[in-house]
């Protein structure tokens, strides 16, 4: 890969500068234009236009101007309903699908009240897409600020826990159909493939985001390199909007803080900027190894700018720069805080990204993207570490850029593109063994205890590497009410070694009119390189020296890319236009099925895979539009997930493993057989008073140890929390709640008081338990806190 950096930038300006037609990114939102006009074609100005999305809350609302135009822009894909009204008239509302980035154009004429014309107007919500080929689930802004949250940098990862087939773990990492670690999250078209939950510095704060869809099943060609979900976040823009800015502060329990405020709207008609910032503390920042909680103090960072500039009605340009930060120490057991160890980490990471969209034609949209992130980890070692003691920095870049090209011809919309991403990973890495007979009893392996502080285990290395990939796909409907996308996807990565796949993608939905029923079914191939930190190490020779499955049980080798084949059928169903029931049955087969292990009792985890495996399940979700203030949803996934060895890469220090040899049957430690979620929301708008009740379940993932490292589980502190009949952590069950009410409501400035508790009844719980690849997690008790958000505008 020598001189690959000179090789990049030539390969970015013949991009740019020969084929720019051909250039778009991965941008998944869209715009409505239109204009209103009177039965005589007098444009009528002044006019209340709204786009509303019923089921998941999304409200956006404009005027028309004085040649009765209007535009929405930043609208995320789906299905909307466009209501038009003005003084004198009848109203008006229009179904609206936003399926692409072309502009969706309409002309809307409105009769005059009293006139008794018939007034064409379309169902009150269009709760069900008849034209998505995809398994959604879409959240916006009205439900995620009314969403329990007591700790801000977690917000996130809290409300893609309530998306079906999504299991919970310690400090945010979130399963979801088999996948550990498997979300992309595309954010203006630029998507992150990099860790982001609590141990990471760059979690996106839910005070931006108006709205997010997670995709779990058909995942279009455009979207790869993660096998879970896809996260698209529609962040706040101040384009079109008026200038206004916000200040909050909450305080609560285990001496939790945080701050937050921030700016933007519209400095000239094509000039908009949204600028945000937050900081937050606690004393309980991540999930404890020990139920008391020690040493367990974190101070979070976050700064995000956004500009949009339209210089004219066919080009939008999208910047964006943002910087995050995090110190934090990593929790104690009992034993180490004794001894008054005291490991600290830091993480930091800034972004930055260029996005130009142009409109070429009225059926010919291009866009261009070009990105870079830069993450840096640093695990500072101290005086009294017991047993272990380890040292890390850790740093790589992500460079990129992206494209595609969108054409409507007929029936078909036809999406070409690219993306090419130059990465950077250094790591370098330590530990010695500080107490023999404490690592002894805890199983820590000879070869491990044979680094000691005269010779440490020492690791350092850097490599340059690439991920690329192209695709084609298009979406059509050949007979009336039958949708069908089809895409293949070619994906090449260099890290840790070449590989490279041809992956097709095919999905296909039925609308029955007569029941309100959306029938579909799609397969998938789907390709993950491995997480790229502490890749390096956990495919070296020196990790698989230490390996307990090299050689004797067959594994040990080097960690190859996630490949899977995804099936699933589904159902969507009206039910009255008031309940919105999605159904779907999926199954997945994995080969190199990743599940990356933890290193001891720290925050540093090693990627590393497992032969082969399979996932399969029933995901169910009931959403319920708001009706006089009230709404709701229900999510319920049954499934399992099986594995079979050999086990490669990683870096593991103890041999209290399970024999898992080469074909070796086993259930992995994220098996969540069972997992569910509510949320109940009430807004009585008039007074400004809000309350919401959630909830959420999980039966328990089950402990996978040696039979004498089993017996020593049952006598370990919080034992009770564990059905050692089963051979599972017990099932648990919690639930939250939060309430706000406008102190005042002004025209120019408002006030508003929140109060919100998450896990109301103290249950306790924990999330694994001596697990040998993430080890011992408690989940929160009872967390509180209150705060005020002043607004002006």
């Amino acid at each position: 890969m020598k001189g690959f950096g000179a090789k990049f930038s030539v390969i970015i300006f013949v991009v740019v500068v020969l084929f720019p037609i051909f250039a778009a990114s991965q941008i998944q939102i869209g715009t409505i234009r239109g204009a209103v006009y009177d039965q005589n074609g007098a444009a009528v100005g002044n006019a209340d236009v709204r786009v509303t999305n019923a089921v998941s809350g999304f409200v956006s609302r404009a005027n028309t101007n004085e040649n009765g135009e209007f535009v929405f822009n930043n609208l995320p894909l789906g299905s909307y309903s466009l209501i038009v009204a003005a003084s004198g008239f009848q109203t008006e509302n229009i179904s609206a699908a936003v399926r692409s980035n072309i502009p969706f154009s309409v002309s809307v004429t409105l009769r005059v009240a009293g006139t008794g014309a018939a007034v064409k107007v379309a169902e009150n919500g269009e709760i069900v897409d008849k034209l998505s080929t995809s398994t959604e689930t879409r959240i916006d802004e009205s439900r995620i600020e009314r969403t329990a949250n007591t700790m801000r940098g977690n917000g996130l990862q809290r409300l893609v826990a309530s998306v079906p087939g999504a299991a919970t773990q310690n400090n945010g990492l979130i399963h979801i159909r088999g996948v550990d670690n498997g979300i992309l999250y595309v954010v203006d078209g630029v998507p992150t493939a990099d860790r982001v939950d609590q141990v990471s510095a760059s979690s996106f704060d839910t005070d931006d985001i108006r709205s997010f869809n997670a995709i779990t099943g058909n995942f279009p060609a455009e979207f790869g390199g993660r096998n879970g979900t896809i996260i698209q976040i529609q962040p706040k823009s101040g384009i079109n909007e008026p200038l206004s800015g916000s200040f909050s502060t909450n305080h609560g329990n285990f001496l939790t803080n945080d701050a937050a405020g921030s700016f933007g709207g519209s400095l000239k008609n094509k000039f908009g900027v949204y600028t945000s910032g937050a900081w937050s503390r606690s004393s309980r920042f991540l999930d404890p190894v020990d139920e008391r909680d020690f040493n367990n103090r974190g101070l979070r960072l976050n700064f995000n700018f956004r500009a949009d500039w339209q210089p004219t009605t066919r080009d939008i340009f999208i910047f964006n720069f943002g910087a995050n930060g995090a110190n934090f120490q990593v929790p104690n057991d009992l034993i180490q805080q004794t001894n008054r160890q005291n490991e600290r980490q830091k993480v930091r990471d800034d972004n930055q990204s260029i996005g130009w969209e142009r409109i070429w034609a009225s059926k010919t949209v291009t866009n261009l993207a070009f990105f870079r992130r830069n993450y840096f980890s640093e695990l500072l070692s101290s005086e009294f570490d017991t047993p272990i003691s380890a040292a890390q920095n850790r740093r790589h870049a992500r460079t990129g850029i992206i494209g595609s090209v969108t054409q409507i011809f007929k029936e078909h919309t036809f999406k070409a593109g690219f993306e090419i991403h130059h990465l950077t990973p250094h790591e370098a890495f330590s530990f010695f063994v500080t107490n023999e007979e404490l690592a002894a009893e805890r199983e820590v392996s000879a070869e491990v205890q044979a680094f000691t502080p005269g010779n440490p285990f020492v690791f350092n290395n850097r490599r340059t590497g690439v991920y690329a990939a192209g695709y084609v796909q298009d979406s059509f409907s050949p007979v009336k009410n039958l949708s069908i996308s089809w895409g293949v996807r070619f994906d090449y990565s260099s890290l840790p070694g070449a590989s490279r796949q041809f992956s097709p993608r095919t999905g296909a939905t039925y609308y029955i009119e007569q029941t309100k029923t959306a029938v579909r079914a799609s397969f998938n191939r789907l390709y993950q390189p491995p997480q790229i930190e502490n890749l390096l190490l956990g495919n070296s020779a020196q990790a698989r020296a230490l390996s307990p499955f090299a050689l004797a049980t067959g594994g040990g080798k080097n960690i190859e890319p996630e490949r899977v084949s995804a099936f699933e059928v589904g159902l969507t169903q009206n039910f009255c236009d008031r309940v919105r029931f999605d159904a779907a049955y999926w199954r997945r087969t994995f080969r190199n099925f990743g599940d990356p292990n933890t290193f001891f009792n720290t925050t540093v985890i090693f990627p590393n895979s497992v032969e082969r495996g399979f996932a399969n399940g029933l995901d169910v979700r009931v959403d319920v539009p708001e009706v006089k203030g009230f709404a709701g949803f229900l999510s319920y996934t049954n499934s399992r997930v099986i594995q079979f060895g050999p086990i490669n890469g990683g870096l593991f220090l103890t041999n209290e493993f399970i024999e898992i040899g080469d074909g070796t049957r086993f259930i992995p430690d994220h098996d969540q057989r069972n997992t569910g979620a509510f949320g109940i929301i009430y807004n009585h708008r008039k007074s400004g008073i809000w309350g919401s009740v959630g909830g959420r379940h999980e039966s328990g993932v089950p402990i996978e140890v040696a039979d004498d490292r089993f017996e020593e589980l049952q006598t370990a502190a919080g034992a009770d929390l564990v059905n050692f009949e089963r051979r599972r952590i017990k099932p648990w069950t919690i639930f939250d709640f939060a309430v706000g009410a406008d102190l005042l409501r002004k025209e120019r400035i408002s006030l508003k008081l929140r109060f919100e508790m998450q896990n109301f009844t103290d249950r306790r719980f924990a999330y694994n338990f001596g697990s040998p690849f993430e080890g011992t997690h408690f989940g929160q008790p009872r967390l509180f806190s209150g705060g005020l958000k002043l607004e002006f505008r």
